[in-house]
């Protein structure tokens, strides 16, 4: 299925911190979580980006057609790494500019 035409505005933020041995051991699970995720919810897309320091910082980034389509998949995420050790932190922001 092709992305849609159009995007919400908003983008939806996930956070956790994770020690480098732990992020190592569960990044392929994240990916095949996020894999099955996005076949469920047709349209959302997630991404995950590293921060590694002392702890790894991961942010997920969810882009969808609804801030609902966005939940739903998010909330699938956390149900599929609830056995992840730490807390994830929400945050929504509204795309105000988007540069050509």
């Amino acid at each position: 299925m092709s992305p849609p035409k159009r995007w919400s505005p908003v983008r939806l933020h996930v956070y956790f911190k994770l020690s480098l041995a732990e992020a190592e051991a569960w990044r392929e699970r994240w990916r095949e979580a996020a894999r099955r995720t996005c076949e469920a919810v047709p349209g959302l897309q997630i991404v995950l980006s590293e921060r590694p320091q002392e702890q790894m910082t991961w942010m997920e980034s969810y882009r969808g057609q609804s801030p609902e389509q966005m939940g739903s998949g998010e909330a699938a995420m956390s149900r599929a790494m609830r056995e992840l050790p730490g807390e994830r932190h929400r945050e929504a922001f509204v795309e105000t500019f988007h540069a050509p």
